[in-house]
């Protein structure tokens, strides 16, 4: 059996390319985070760039791991994204440091505002889908159509063969 893993299925650079879709969002934090790191730095305090050059080390090399590896899925960038949850959650400390105290609701309702605007199309799609989704995948489909006529052989396949196997049971080449 062939071993598909190996294959190559996306660019180079598929993960910086997805990167640059999401480039406004991580543009905005990088320039909050080196505002920070100006302001520190100015002061004479380095440790502030310690935690940001671990984190960014972080996320730089996994990315260039992660452009070796010739099977890319997008699902496989989801580790890096967490030392970027924790630099711009570090930058955020920094802002809420410099707004005075009376400022902090007005700053809190806007995150509250924009987190409520990100997730508006998820809350639509389950008022209209619900929360358990019926919906059958094509493999669901494929494989109750080779039960229902007992078929009982191989199954040759070169995308999805893990699903493939999964609800069928049969042996998948």
């Amino acid at each position: 059996s062939l071993n598909l893993v190996q294959d190559m299925n996306e660019p180079l650079f598929y993960y910086f390319n997805i990167l640059l879709k999401i480039w406004p969002l991580l543009l905005a934090g990088f320039l909050i985070y080196g505002h920070s790191c100006w302001i520190n730095v100015k002061k004479g305090d380095f440790n502030y760039l310690k935690l940001g050059l671990v984190l960014l080390s972080w996320i730089l090399i996994f990315l260039i791991y992660l452009t070796t590896v010739p099977h890319k899925e997008f699902r496989y960038i989801f580790p890096a994204v967490l030392p970027l949850f924790i630099l711009f959650s570090h930058s955020a400390d920094f802002i809420f440091q410099k707004i005075k105290k009376k400022n902090h609701i007005l700053l809190w309702g806007l995150i509250i505002i924009i987190i409520i605007i990100l997730i508006q199309p998820r809350i639509e799609y389950t008022r209209e889908q619900g929360f358990i989704d019926y919906s059958k995948s094509d493999e669901m489909l494929v494989t109750d159509y080779l039960k229902s006529i007992d078929y009982e052989g191989i199954i040759y396949s070169n995308d999805r063969w893990p699903v493939l196997a999964y609800y069928s049971g049969l042996k998948i080449i």
